[in-house]
């Protein structure tokens, strides 16, 4: 047998054979990286938030540093039962709306999550503290724009879920004070939430205001006596449910903060 012409053949089959463990190897990596929940490496698709008609994209890639802080606020305030610092999130029209609620039944707020706070710091070993990076690019969609037509933006804020329909009245019967509140040139954005445990896909409408502040805009049927109920409905699920919360703290703020959205919405449990 002639050795020359054998072992040509002889290394091409040990090297397609190394390749072919190799691909096996990383197909298998990847599978154990994406069976994992929540922590998918793979970025959400972002041309899935549509802008409505009135609103042209524009990049701004410092609203989401700004955004994440005001959703972080939120829910943490939300949690502790600061409600003030709640309603100091949303938009002009919509504060203006609700602290003189708050402000008459403050201590009736700060009762509704008193056993949900408790339980979680049995279960997780510390006070509900969530930060702004647990909402990473797996989990948080936003999308940038400027109103480019008043005239035509008619949805305004955005329905939050396909089933929920939210009044579109600000413009026309919001106060003097915030005629102008959905004026040209007004930056907005639109982050999207995707489906999880169980709860809806969410689209949270944030508006701009000066000098340089994100608020989220909610329905204009929000007040304070819907959301004081719609805060206590969801902490009662959360807490009725806690046999089924993530074992990781990590997803289990981010179930937490997908229920306190909804209820800022008015969105009931499913």
């Amino acid at each position: 047998m002639n050795i020359k012409s054998v072992l040509p053949a002889f290394l091409l089959v040990c090297i397609c054979g190394l390749s072919h463990l190799n691909a096996a190897d990383n197909k298998t990596s990847a599978e154990k990286r994406t069976d994992q929940p929540g922590k998918s490496t793979a970025s959400l698709d972002r041309t899935q938030v549509v802008l409505p008609d009135g609103i042209k994209p524009k990049e701004n890639k410092a609203a989401e540093e700004g955004i994440r802080d005001v959703l972080r606020t939120l829910v943490n305030a939300a949690a502790i039962g600061d409600t003030f610092k709640v309603v100091e999130q949303f938009s002009a029209p919509d504060r203006d709306r609700i602290e003189p609620y708050t402000s008459k039944f403050i201590d009736d707020f700060k009762s509704l999550n008193k056993e949900f706070v408790n339980m979680w710091k049995t279960r997780f070993g510390g006070v509900f503290n969530m930060d702004r990076n647990v909402f990473g690019p797996q989990f948080f969609v936003i999308a940038t724009g400027e109103i480019a037509d008043p005239q035509a933006l008619t949805s305004w804020p955005l329905n939050p879920t396909p089933q929920k329909e939210v009044p579109k009245e600000k413009g026309e019967k919001t106060s003097v004070l915030h005629r102008d509140y959905l004026s040209k040139g007004r930056d907005v954005a639109i982050v999207r939430l995707p489906a999880s445990a169980g709860l809806p896909e969410l689209k949270i409408s944030f508006v701009h205001e000066a000098p340089d502040f994100w608020k989220i805009d909610i329905p204009d049927n929000i007040g304070g006596e819907a959301l004081k109920k719609n805060l206590q409905e969801h902490f009662n699920a959360m807490t009725a449910g806690k046999q089924t919360w993530p074992p990781q703290s990590e997803e289990a703020y981010r179930q937490a903060a997908h229920h306190l959205l909804m209820a800022v919405y008015g969105i009931p449990m499913p």
